[in-house]
C-alpha cells in the first residue's frame, strides 16, 4: 500500500470446539511483501477472551511476523470476536476469530457429609460423586478445597469426560477430640461455577482396661529367658491406636511395635525379660496411644548368675530293635549360663527286661558356652514296648530336664 509498503494476514481463524473453561493459542503470520517497514501500532479484539500478543512491532520489508491469539473460553458471547490490527501501511486489518463452546452440566448431592464419631488421630474416608451429564464432548474441570484442616481433599482437581463421573473423596483426620465442621468448595467450568457441601464429625477419645499394668518376672538365670503378657481391652465404639512402644530397658522385649485395636476387640502383648547381668533390673514399657495419656506397664526381674542347661531334644524314639542288641541315640546338653554346669545323674525310668544306660559316666562339669554328647544306650531281652520318659539331673538353674523315650 503506501510509499510502497504490502500488508497481509489471514482474515479469519477457527479455534474449533473447546470446553469452557479451558485455553486454546495459536499462531498468525502478518507478511509485509512491501519495500519499506510497516510499523504496527496497535492490536484490539471485540472480546475479552481473545488476547494478543505482541501489539506493538515492525516487520521489516520483504518480511513476515508472528503474533499469538490466546483464547479462553470463558462464555459463549464471548467466542467470537474481530481483532484490529493498526498498522502504517493504510486501513486497520481484520481478522475474524471465532470458537465453539461445550459447556458440561454438573450433577452433584450437596447435602451434609456426616462422618459419625471417630477416634481422635483416626482417619476416615467418605465419598461423593460428582458427574458431567452433558454429552457435547465437554470436559469437566473441578477443583476442591476444604474450610477445616480436619477435613483432607484426597483429590484437589479433577477433569471428568461428557456422560462421566468421579469420586470427590474426603479424610477426616482429627487431631484433637470434639466436634469438627466445616465447608468443602468446588469450583467448576459450567455456568453455575461453585458448589459447597458441609462436612461434620465428632472426634473421641477411646477408653480401655488392662488386665495388669505390672510385670514380675523374679529370678531369671543370666543368658536364658522368662514370659510374661499382659492384656488391653478397647471398651469403646471407636478405634483404639497404639502408635508406638517403647522400652526404656534393652533387656525387656515385647512383640509389637505398634498395634490397633478395634472396637471391644483386645489383644495379648507378650514380654520377654533376658538379664545379661546379675542384678535387680526394672524397666518401663510405654505404650503411646489415641486416648489422650500414655499407658505405662512396670516390669521387675532379676538376673542370676548359675549354670544353665539345655537339651537339643525334646524326645528319643528307638523305634522297633532287635532283642539282646544294645541300640544308642546321642543328646546333646549344652551350658548357656555363665558358670561351671555339673550333671551329676540321668534318671531311666524302669522297663521290664531293659537297661538303659548313658556314655560318657557321670559326674561330669560343663563349662559355660560349651556342650557334651551323650550316648543314650537302650537293650531288651524280651519283647516289651515303652513309653516314658528320663530326667537329666545338675545344678542348673532351670532344675531338672525330662526327655521323653520311647521303642
Amino acid at each position: 500500500r503506501g510509499r510502497g509498503s504490502s500488508f497481509m494476514a489471514s482474515s479469519t481463524i477457527n479455534f474449533g470446539s473447546i470446553s469452557k473453561g479451558d485455553q486454546v493459542t495459536k499462531t498468525v503470520i502478518i507478511y509485509n511483501t512491501g519495500v519499506v517497514s510497516v510499523n504496527i501500532t496497535a492490536i484490539n479484539s471485540t472480546s475479552a477472551d481473545y488476547v494478543v500478543a505482541p501489539t506493538i512491532f515492525s516487520i521489516n520489508a520483504n518480511s513476515s511476523k508472528s503474533i499469538s491469539i490466546q483464547y479462553t473460553s470463558n462464555t459463549v458471547i464471548g467466542s467470537m470476536s474481530t481483532i484490529s490490527i493498526t498498522n502504517s501501511a493504510g486501513a486497520d486489518v481484520e481478522i475474524a476469530a471465532s470458537a465453539t463452546v461445550l459447556e458440561p452440566i454438573v450433577d452433584v448431592d450437596t447435602a451434609e457429609l456426616d462422618f459419625g464419631n471417630l477416634a481422635n488421630e483416626d482417619e476416615l474416608v467418605l465419598t461423593k460423586t460428582i458427574s458431567n451429564t452433558a454429552t457435547n464432548g465437554s470436559v469437566l474441570n473441578v477443583t476442591i478445597t476444604s474450610s477445616n484442616t480436619n477435613f483432607v481433599v484426597l483429590t484437589s482437581a479433577l477433569s471428568i469426560e461428557s456422560d462421566a463421573s468421579a469420586n470427590i473423596s474426603i479424610k477426616f483426620s482429627p487431631t484433637t477430640v470434639g466436634s469438627k465442621s466445616g465447608t468443602i468448595d468446588l469450583t467448576t467450568n459450567d455456568t453455575t461455577g461453585s458448589y459447597s457441601f458441609n462436612v461434620v464429625g465428632e472426634a473421641v477419645a477411646p477408653t480401655f482396661t488392662a488386665s495388669s499394668l505390672v510385670l514380675s518376672f523374679g529370678d531369671v538365670a543370666v543368658n536364658d529367658t522368662k514370659e510374661d503378657s499382659f492384656v488391653i481391652t478397647n471398651t469403646s465404639d471407636v478405634r483404639l491406636l497404639i502408635s508406638q512402644i517403647t522400652i526404656d530397658v534393652g533387656q525387656y522385649i515385647i512383640d509389637s511395635s505398634d498395634a490397633i485395636i478395634n472396637a471391644h476387640q483386645t489383644k495379648t502383648f507378650n514380654v520377654r525379660f533376658s538379664p545379661t547381668t546379675s542384678d535387680s533390673i526394672p524397666g518401663i514399657i510405654t505404650l503411646v496411644n489415641n486416648t489422650g495419656t500414655n499407658i505405662t506397664v512396670n516390669c521387675s526381674g532379676t538376673g542370676k548368675i548359675a549354670p544353665l542347661l539345655h537339651v537339643n531334644v525334646t524326645s528319643l524314639d528307638y523305634g522297633i530293635y532287635p532283642l539282646d542288641t544294645e541300640q544308642s541315640k546321642s543328646i546333646i546338653v549344652t551350658n548357656r549360663g555363665v558358670i561351671d554346669l555339673n550333671v551329676t545323674s540321668i534318671s531311666f525310668p524302669t522297663i521290664s527286661d531293659t537297661t538303659f544306660s548313658n556314655n560318657p559316666t557321670l559326674p561330669i562339669a560343663v563349662s559355660p558356652n560349651t556342650n557334651v554328647t551323650f550316648d543314650i544306650r537302650v537293650e531288651s531281652s524280651d519283647e516289651v514296648d515303652f513309653d516314658d520318659s528320663f530326667t537329666i539331673i545338675s545344678d542348673s538353674f532351670n532344675g531338672v530336664q525330662s526327655v521323653d523315650i520311647k521303642g
